[in-house]
């Protein structure tokens, strides 16, 4: 397990060492196998997070438009008291 996500859930789950990916690379040769449940939704395989809904919807925006034009979206705009 090479943790290189955004947030590493599933490498987190496994026991990797988030903070040291060279070094996770390093394990893989002398590493341990973890087992992992998958499971499908819709035809859509997942292993250890399955969300619907708006969270989804966001994820789904976050990936193929872009992380900058969310957060530039997601800024609320508070009045100037001036």
């Amino acid at each position: 397990m090479v943790p290189c996500g955004t947030r590493n859930h599933f490498a987190k789950d496994c026991g990797a060492d988030i903070a040291d990916p060279a070094g996770e690379l390093a394990a893989i040769e002398d590493g341990h196998e973890v087992r992992v449940d998958i499971r499908t939704v819709n035809g859509q395989v997942f292993l250890n997070n399955v969300s619907v809904g708006f969270y989804a919807a966001m994820v789904h925006v976050r990936t193929t438009v872009g992380a900058a034009y969310l957060s530039r979206r997601a800024t609320p705009s508070v009045p100037s008291s001036r």
